[in-house]
């Protein structure tokens, strides 16, 4: 089997609570694919050789690296973005 080759993410960011699917297009995805984004399982929901859907794990940093694996290749990656945590407050002061 050739590896899996990641075109496209939709969305491209998201909640650092996760919990929102993920739509990733490409080639070679296989039956059987696993995916992670910034190294946390993204569970995979449904699946196609060109395209396949996971629900996001929770995350922070704008470059989480999104990689489909298949048939123990694995892809190229592409960059998730999760908000960078803004500090409001601090306790005791």
């Amino acid at each position: 089997y050739a590896a899996p080759v990641l075109a496209g993410i939709s969305p491209t960011s998201g909640p650092a609570a996760g919990n929102i699917p993920l739509t990733l297009t490409g080639t070679n995805f296989g039956t059987a694919s696993s995916v992670a984004v910034g190294g946390r399982d993204c569970p995979v929901t449904s699946q196609g050789h060109t395209a396949l859907q996971c629900t996001l794990p929770p995350g922070l940093g704008a470059n989480a690296p999104v990689v489909v694996s298949a048939a123990g290749q694995a892809s190229n990656s592409l960059p998730f973005a999760y908000p960078n945590p803004i500090l409001t407050g601090l306790s005791p002061a």
